[in-house]
């Protein structure tokens, strides 16, 4: 849950607004202040991850249910820490084109010729 300036964990919704003083394993909520968010294009376990990097140096990856969720949270969170929006920074947030599409045979024949043994009979 986002509160002014900083993202306090709960367990769940419920315990947020029946206790919202009593945050996940009792920790503190986590200062956003000097921190950025963006997409995690190096990340490709799952779908519509984006990462939080404070300006402790800690790292937080988050996933977001579609797109549209991801770059909201980033948004968010981006205008929690004061990250200026014309920041380069900023550009990362920006969805990607995919490129793997667009070149077809070609990117797999380099895929291909990677490996230097044929498949076993």
């Amino acid at each position: 849950m986002l509160e002014k300036n900083a993202l306090g964990f709960y367990k769940d919704q419920k315990h947020a607004k029946v206790d919202p003083g009593n945050y996940f394993h009792h920790e503190a909520p986590t200062e956003l202040e000097g921190s950025s968010c963006y997409i995690a294009t190096d990340y490709s376990k799952k779908p519509c991850v984006f990462r939080l990097k404070l300006a402790t140096g800690g790292e937080f990856l988050f996933q977001g249910k579609d797109e549209a969720e991801m770059n909201s949270w980033i948004g968010k969170m981006n205008a929690c820490s004061g990250t200026d929006s014309s920041s380069p920074s900023r550009a990362m947030t920006l969805p990607t084109g995919s490129s793997s599409s667009a070149g077809g045979k070609g990117d797999d024949s380099k895929r291909r010729s990677f490996f230097t043994l044929g498949k076993k009979k």
